[in-house]
């Protein structure tokens, strides 16, 4: 009598149906568990928004954000703190208008750069330095007319407590807890709607433009009345070298004419 799972040439086309069929389902459900567990570690996550500056980024529910970082217009550190070291994500603008500039000074030259995406949009991430405790550095430039963009530092240091009960640096470590948060808080970085964009040449009728020095940079500027500031004229560039321009408003957006 026939075997309907076995026969003298060994296993039955339909149990190797089978076997795959079930080895498939197993991977495909190992798949989406795992992408579900990427997508739910940072769903509970806080988040820091901040509209002036016009960019979001999330943090772990365990982390905390303070002010204390020297930068030129604004800075925030992400930190979580050990019994032995720090994990710190640094975030700070760079005027747009200086965002070449700065890329190319900032940092030796022998730092490699790589463009890369975050989030959709387009950085350059700055070549490591872990003997200095640096992880990450990445520049994130606006594209669309806001006057700030985004440097990020990935950090790691280590401390003892002095006898006053301060910490003090005093070295580095490498932690890859503390590396893998730094890569999901960087993935969930994103720039937000500040309204400047739009807004910066935006007018109704000729008196709602002006040109002068734009607030916030002080380079010669020309648009809506509010981001000018005109008790520092820019003659040439405002009136032109014959004197005779004029800014109009036309067609809603405010525009030099003669």
């Amino acid at each position: 009598m026939k075997n309907k799972i076995m026969n003298q040439k060994g296993i039955s086309p339909i149990l190797i149906i089978l076997i795959i069929v079930g080895v498939l389902v197993a991977a495909g459900g190992a798949w989406y568990w795992q992408s579900q567990r990427e997508t739910d570690e940072t769903a509970s996550w806080k988040t820091y928004r901040n509209e002036e500056y016009g960019f979001e980024v999330k943090y772990p529910e365990d982390w905390n954000h303070s002010s204390d970082v020297m930068a030129e217009n604004f800075g925030k550190r992400f930190v979580k703190d050990s019994n032995e070291f720090v994990c710190n994500t640094l975030i700070s603008t760079i005027q747009t208008e200086k965002f070449d500039e700065y890329s190319r000074t900032a940092y030796p030259s022998e730092r490699q750069r790589t463009a890369i995406r975050i989030n959709d949009i387009s950085a350059v991430k700055i070549e490591s330095r872990q003997d200095l405790g640096l992880y990450g550095d990445y520049l994130i430039e606006r594209t669309d007319g806001v006057k700030f963009s985004i440097q990020i530092t990935q950090m790691i240091e280590k401390f003892i407590v002095d006898k006053d009960g301060d910490k003090v640096a005093y070295g580095t470590v490498n932690d890859p807890d503390c590396i893998d948060v730094f890569n999901q808080i960087l993935s969930t970085f994103k720039f937000i709607d500040t309204g400047e964009s739009d807004d910066l040449g935006a007018c109704n009728v000729d008196s709602d433009c002006a040109c002068g020095r734009k607030i916030g940079t002080n380079e010669c500027f020309f648009g809506n009345k509010k981001y000018v500031n005109t008790v520092s004229p820019c003659p040439d560039f405002c009136s032109g070298i014959d004197g005779k321009m004029r800014i109009k408003c036309v067609n809603n957006i405010c525009t030099p004419v003669r």
